[in-house]
């Protein structure tokens, strides 16, 4: 093997190493050596980098919610697009009326304001009022009632003709004597005044809903704040109810009010 010669000193290099033992002069720098490949540097880089990309894979997983919560994100999202479009029958069709137990108490009760036990009341009401909104509220401040604005509107929808089914709370031209269409009518006048096409779903969490039953509530977001009318569905918090075949539906926990409705019809008198 030839002998290498430090170029600054002259003298015998060793066979390895970057520096002259002699003078120091930089071997590498000099070009009389060339610097071994970084193998193991490289090695090392490639082996935090596989490290990192695992840790930010399983911060991401931890990250995702529940099947549950991410189905329940994803109901109400096709809900609020079905809102922006006032598709509220549509809305029943696909998140109420699977929740046969509660549609079905909402349907009887309504059934009873307007052909049972609240129908004599029901009459008087409509035969008092016609179509006149301010004659409606003057007639249900009449009566001991939690929810005026709302026991109007709903009496209103009821009873009203042609136009008048608006009532002052919504902007839905629907009759409600029936539970389908009374549900889409209240759907339509709790989302009147949000913009649900904006609107964004901000969180889906566990809440205790009637009879301790668990359900899961998803808050929604919009544009400006809703404005809230006592007795409506909140569009900021749509709750869904787990059934017992594993699906989801929309829960309003309860009927609506209808029973204060029905209530307040019962204690009418000529």
């Amino acid at each position: 093997m030839k002998a290498t010669i430090c170029p600054k000193c002259g003298v015998q290099l060793p066979a390895k190493g970057r520096f002259c033992l002699d003078c120091g002069c930089d071997l590498y720098g000099e070009g009389v050596r060339r610097a071994p490949f970084p193998w193991v540097r490289l090695v090392a880089i490639g082996i935090a980098l596989v490290a990192l990309s695992a840790l930010v894979a399983l911060s991401a997983r931890g990250r995702r919610q529940p099947p549950e919560k991410e189905l329940v994100t994803q109901m109400t999202r096709e809900l609020l697009d079905l809102a922006a479009e006032r598709r509220y029958n549509e809305i029943v069709r696909r998140f109420v009326l699977p929740n046969a137990e509660e549609f079905q108490q909402i349907d009887n009760t309504l059934a009873e304001v307007v052909r049972g036990s609240g129908a004599p009341g029901l009459n008087i009401f409509r035969a008092k009022c016609l179509d006149n909104l301010d004659e409606a509220r003057k007639f249900v401040q009449g009566y001991d009632t939690e929810h005026l604005d709302y026991v109007v509107g709903v009496l209103a929808a009821i009873t009203f003709q042609d136009g008048a089914l608006r009532a002052n709370l919504g902007g839905t031209f629907i009759g409600t004597q029936r539970g389908e269409e009374f549900c889409a009518w209240h759907l339509g006048v709790s989302f009147a005044r949000v913009d649900a096409r904006a609107a964004q779903v901000t969180d889906v969490q566990w809440e205790d809903g009637p009879g301790d039953e668990r359900i899961l509530v998803a808050t929604v977001r919009y544009p400006q704040p809703p404005e809230l009318i006592p007795g409506l569905a909140r569009p900021e918090a749509i709750a869904w109810r787990r059934l017992a075949d594993g699906g989801w539906a929309l829960t309003f926990g309860g009927t609506l009010c209808l029973d204060e409705v029905l209530a307040l019809l019962q204690r009418v008198k000529i």
